[in-house]
């Protein structure tokens, strides 16, 4: 069983989940992976005991991207906020997350470089506010990320004349 795009979830999430898996699915190898990278000849190999699966999951998160968790305490314009996240200036190649609009409105925004979507959040599971922010080679910029994520907070996104830079 394949955990893929594990380098977003938290390390007690994950053993919570091999846990699960454990239990509902015994004897079968769990390999947390990112970006489905598991050596080709471990998937053909039919004979692959359950100590290789093992040993190939323990390799560890890539170290060619980075993420952050950002948690939402508030309202948001989603329009304004998923424009801010595509950016070019910061650098992100992804960001997802679930926000409360001003009207009350759960949201999902996802940014893939300069391309975002807003959908509704009607039937995702109730989890509080909050997004994934995904750069290549360096740590999203945390202080520019929060400073944007303030400035949606406002309608239409008017913070002044302190606005994003």
């Amino acid at each position: 069983m394949l955990l893929n795009k594990s380098d977003l979830a938290a390390d007690d999430t994950l053993d919570w989940v091999r846990l699960w898996a454990s239990d509902h699915c015994p004897g079968v190898p769990v390999v947390a992976t990112t970006e489905t990278d598991v050596p080709a000849a471990l998937l053909l190999d039919r004979s692959a005991s359950a100590d290789k699966w093992r040993e190939a999951g323990a390799h560890g998160r890539h170290v060619h991207h980075f993420s952050q968790v950002f948690r939402l305490a508030f309202p948001v314009e989603p329009e304004t906020l998923a424009r801010e996240l595509a950016r070019p200036e910061l650098q992100l190649v992804r960001a997802k997350g679930i926000v409360t609009a001003a009207s009350g409105q759960r949201c999902v925004i996802q940014v893939t470089g300069r391309r975002w979507q807003i959908s509704s959040a009607t039937n995702a599971p109730r989890v509080p506010d909050g997004l994934v922010c995904i750069r290549l080679n360096n740590a999203p910029d945390a202080d520019e990320i929060e400073r944007r994520i303030h400035f949606s907070r406002t309608p239409v996104g008017k913070a002044g004349p302190q606005g994003p830079r």
